[in-house]
């Protein structure tokens, strides 16, 4: 399903499949993250309309732009502040500078505490 917003380019219309994309690349290169992992039933699931991907990402269109939810594995002795910081900064920058569409709010979800292979 398409993800269409207006802005100063006019309608843009952005496939939900390649946000999720751009948001598992940029995830995948923030400090302190192992990687993605599946949202439990208890988590943040609740609060969107479309149900939980098997990547751990969930986007919901808003009236000024898109939320989004991650759910992540971290690395053990890293400050959890510290990650969803990271992560929440570098997803909303890379998401609005390569796509033109406001992020309105990111949720994130440390579902997995872990060493690196």
């Amino acid at each position: 399903m398409d993800i269409v917003v207006k802005n100063a380019f006019g309608l843009v219309s952005v496939n939900r499949k390649v946000i999720e994309k751009i948001v598992e690349k940029t995830v995948s290169q923030c400090y302190g993250v192992l990687g993605l992992s599946i949202f439990s039933k208890n988590s943040v699931t609740r609060m969107f309309k479309h149900s939980a991907g098997k990547k751990g990402i969930i986007i919901n269109r808003e009236n000024k732009g898109i939320e989004i939810a991650i759910s992540v594995a971290m690395c053990y002795g890293v400050k959890a502040s510290a990650v969803i910081k990271n992560v929440k900064e570098n997803v909303k920058y890379k998401v609005e500078s390569l796509i033109g569409i406001d992020v309105v709010d990111i949720d994130v979800v440390i579902n997995k505490v872990g060493t690196e292979a």
